[in-house]
């Protein structure tokens, strides 16, 4: 109860609503339900940054069901604020550069005699603050290493050399007919997507773009 108390207040809550609404009739409503909640002095935010990870974990699980063996090879990331033209541009950068690098990838696994059956890298969020890259491997019998190897070699020529020019262009040209689909398609967009993404900003902070903004803002940064 103290714990609720504390933290269950309007001064840390939101209401998000989408959808076929009168706003005036909803302001009005919200009021009603929610307009006797009174706020109380809130302790001090707790410190949510991660530890520092020194040094190398590494963890193995055998199951000798299974038919393959992955590896993976993953480190946290702080990641930016998303706060300018200049961060969307960067995120879009890092974007169009792991896509390059995992179409690269999935050509190795179609070419002859190679370890990888399977390779990519992607990034996830952990926290408002830190992602988690993670770079995987998947091979059959003794070639795991080799396997590995192929895939930190790719990712090591790509940071050196980038990409070549028809690389960039063609993930330009497919990333932005896939938002030109997605301005096609607002229409039929679930109200729980818009849900999602306002739960998001609320939550992270970090900007809102409608699928034309956000066009319109990847078509000048890129």
């Amino acid at each position: 109860r103290r714990f609720y108390r504390a933290w269950y207040q309007p001064s840390r809550m939101a209401v998000v609503a989408v959808g076929d609404i009168e706003p005036t009739q909803l302001k009005t409503e919200l009021a009603q339900r929610f307009g006797s909640l009174s706020t109380h002095p809130a302790p001090p935010e707790p410190d949510m940054t991660l530890p520092p990870r020194l040094g190398q974990r590494h963890v193995t699980a055998l199951d000798p069901e299974t038919p393959v063996t992955t590896a993976e090879l993953a480190y946290v990331h702080t990641e930016p604020r998303l706060a300018t033209s200049a961060d969307y541009r960067r995120l879009l950068t890092r974007e169009l550069a792991l896509a390059i690098l995992n179409e690269r990838l999935e050509d190795q696994t179609q070419s002859a005699g190679t370890p990888l059956l399977h390779a990519g890298i992607s990034v996830n969020p952990l926290d408002h603050q830190h992602s988690l890259y993670t770079l995987a491997a998947r091979t059959t019998g003794p070639r795991l290493l080799d396997s590995f190897a192929a895939l930190q070699k790719e990712q090591t020529r790509i940071t050196t050399l980038g990409v070549t020019r028809d690389e960039l262009e063609r993930e330009k040209a497919d990333y932005l007919a896939g938002l030109d689909q997605a301005v096609s398609d607002q229409h039929r967009i679930a109200s729980g997507v818009y849900v999602e993404a306002y739960v998001s900003h609320y939550l992270s902070g970090d900007p809102y773009l409608d699928v034309s903004e956000e066009r319109r803002q990847s078509a000048q940064a890129l």
